[in-house]
């Protein structure tokens, strides 16, 4: 095999401004950012001022306009791409550079960009069971919570199902402008679940683990949960720490004076090489890799570099779905009555951005849609193999990432079962109707799988509740399966 192969590229300064086409010798099988390297140190006489996370690959010179999305410098090199036939477009940014500044502006105070403190909005008296539901999602009966790793004040095992306390639900208020799609004004409602994934980052903080994902269904406030953070460390900073709070192409560092924004390419790549940075990033960054300090992203499931960025720690975290009960009390928050937040919770499930929309007819429809047009070897191989869900398939309208939890750890791994009951029953019917063997076959092949146990046990609840209601003259006869043997032992179900 060869030690190094031959890469044509060509230098794209605008659309009708192309260099010559040119090569580089680069090792087989290497990165993109390999690739822009080499590229780089053979024109650094053409490209003064630009450094090599300037520049952006391309496969097709129309991609120049912002069509399509440059290749991202974690991806492999194939043996087709970088032919003469086949050249790659290096984009070499209209004006560079190290002197180029953004307009320049003052450090913004604190309390600027956070307007208030956090404030209790209600207390609500619970049960364990459902304030652990709200905290940790479903299967928290895995935690062992009585853990030196967990919470101390939090009851042990024993107790999870007795006794209700008064809980304190609470609420802050910015002007944050560093979001995704988001305008950054708003009264924010803190979940449960907040304070506990905090609690997990400031661990992988202090452990230094470079790359750490917080992800989960679209549309349940991963981006909120990213201002808690934000707000909780201007709030408490750690000593010796440097934050930097990142949104696609926008940087901003914390300081004494409050926040200011990174205005050069050099400032940036200081802070880039800064083992001491911690970095929390929304949606997506212009610079995801080859931080060297700690960066936090928060996102969904479908952003295009979101595994490349997990690789060197695979340290990930799943946000749960919003409960019901939850949704009703944040719902007094949003000036919205608990007989709407039941009917949306049935067609959406713990979805927020959908239930406390102020638009929901256009929602409803997504959603009737979405039922009408599930495929049965979708849905199926979503949940077989455990499938993140995004926005750009239909089952994240019907389907929800649930966290799993080992006996210390939360929110490691996730399962993908219905976001509600109603979804559950118009999945069936639709299934039963189109691909009855195939629903069949699944649930035989799978039987036990834990991971799809809770997807099984919901259809097989609806078939037995759907023959209940057939008849009163049928007798079911179910035969209890043990996992240590291939005995089994018969049961008679009276229906």
């Amino acid at each position: 095999m060869a030690s190094v192969r031959e890469v044509w590229y060509v230098l794209v300064y605008s659309q009708a401004n192309l260099s010559s086409a040119d090569t580089v010798l680069i090792p087989p099988n290497s990165h993109v950012v390999r690739f822009r390297d080499a590229v780089h140190a053979k024109n650094t006489a053409i490209l003064p001022g630009i450094v090599p996370l300037q520049l952006e690959v391309v496969t097709n010179k129309a991609a120049f306009g912002g069509k399509d999305d440059p290749l991202d410098p974690g991806a492999e090199i194939g043996e087709q791409l970088g032919k003469l036939e086949d050249k790659l477009f290096v984009v070499v940014p209209a004006e560079a550079y190290p002197t180029k500044r953004m307009k320049t502006m003052s450090p913004q105070p604190r309390q600027e960009w956070f307007t208030s403190e956090l404030t209790v909005f209600c207390s609500i008296e619970l049960s364990s069971d459902e304030w652990l539901a709200m905290k940790y999602g479903g299967m928290f009966q895995n935690l062992s919570l009585n853990d030196k790793g967990m919470e101390d004040n939090e009851p042990s095992n024993e107790s999870m199902t007795s006794g209700s306390d008064m809980r304190d639900f609470q609420t802050f208020d910015m002007h944050f402008p560093v979001l995704m799609g988001h305008s950054g004004e708003a009264s924010v409602f803190v979940r449960p679940c907040y304070e506990e994934l905090f609690k997990l980052l400031l661990k992988d903080i202090d452990e230094r683990n470079r790359s750490v994902g917080i992800t989960g269904n679209p549309g349940i406030g991963k981006s909120l949960f990213y201002a808690y953070c934000v707000f909780r460390l201007t709030q408490e900073p750690i000593d010796g720490r440097t934050l930097i709070v990142n949104c696609d192409g926008k940087y901003a560092v914390y300081g004494p004076d409050g926040f200011r924004y990174i205005t050069t390419i050099e400032e940036l790549l200081m802070y880039q090489d800064n083992e001491n940075v911690i970095r929390l990033i929304d949606g997506r960054s212009t610079h995801l890799f080859t931080w060297v300090g700690v960066s936090i992203l928060f996102t969904s499931p479908g952003y295009a570099h979101y595994k490349t960025f997990l690789k060197p720690t695979c340290v990930e975290y799943v946000m749960p779905p919003w409960t019901e009960q939850e949704l009703c009390i944040a719902a007094q928050f949003a000036g919205i009555t608990n007989e709407e937040i039941n009917n949306r919770f049935q067609v959406f499930g713990g979805i927020a951005r959908y239930a406390f929309s102020k638009e929901v007819d256009g929602h409803f429809k997504c959603a009737t849609q979405a039922y009408s047009n599930v495929n049965a070897l979708q849905i199926i191989n979503v949940v077989r193999g455990r499938e993140e869900v995004n926005e750009k398939m239909y089952p994240h309208r019907l389907l929800h990432m649930f966290p799993q939890h080992s006996e210390s750890r939360a929110c490691r791994g996730f399962y993908v079962t219905f976001g509600s009951n109603y979804n559950a029953e118009k999945v069936y019917d639709k299934l039963m109707n189109d691909s009855m063997d195939q629903l069949t076959a699944f649930m035989v092949a799978n039987a036990e799988d834990t991971n799809s146990s809770s997807f099984c046990g919901k259809l097989f609840e609806i078939f037995c509740h759907r023959l209940w209601l057939s008849s009163n003259q049928h007798r079911l006869v179910g035969k209890l399966l043990h996992n240590n043997s291939q005995a089994s032992q018969e049961a008679e179900y009276s229906i």
